[in-house]
């Protein structure tokens, strides 16, 4: 399953959102500690996925500048923690997923019904269908999860 869009009426293009995740995806290519491999790429691809479709949610609801606010706190609470840790995680790893899931989980407490148009291939269930966002959100963290143990 895809996320495509959140149905959260939104008003303009959630520029916030956009250059949050042009970030990610500079921070990836710098902060990368090994060659470009696969693996990571998809990861990064799929929070980017995850924060365009969340974040554009949010930041209708937010606004702007409340939702670049939440952000950056989230990203240095999440780096400032991870300095602390004995073994700490990768650099890209949190600043390509703690933007998504920062939405995310904003997006699952100021909307908790809200559903998310997906596209799937899961047999029965293929097309575009309308998900509701609590199983988009568990399985798109069970995902990061792999993600992270397998890296």
């Amino acid at each position: 399953m895809i996320p495509l869009k959140a149905n959260v009426p939104a008003w303009r293009v959630a520029y916030v959102t956009l250059a949050v995740a042009v970030a990610c995806a500079v921070a990836f290519a710098v902060l990368l500690d090994r060659p470009a491999l696969a693996w990571p790429a998809v990861f990064v691809a799929g929070n980017l996925v995850a924060l365009w479709t969340f974040g554009s949610g949010v930041e209708a609801l937010l606004g702007p500048a409340r939702t670049l606010a939440l952000l950056v706190v989230a990203t240095a609470l999440a780096l400032g923690g991870n300095a602390l840790l004995d073994t700490p995680v990768p650099a890209w790893v949190l600043v390509s997923a703690t933007p998504a899931l920062t939405v995310a989980a904003g997006l699952a407490v100021l909307r908790p019904r809200s559903r998310v148009v997906t596209f799937s291939l899961v047999p029965l269930f293929g097309g575009v269908i309308e998900v509701p966002l609590a199983v988009i959100v568990l399985v798109w963290l069970a995902l990061e999860a792999l993600a992270v143990a397998a890296w």
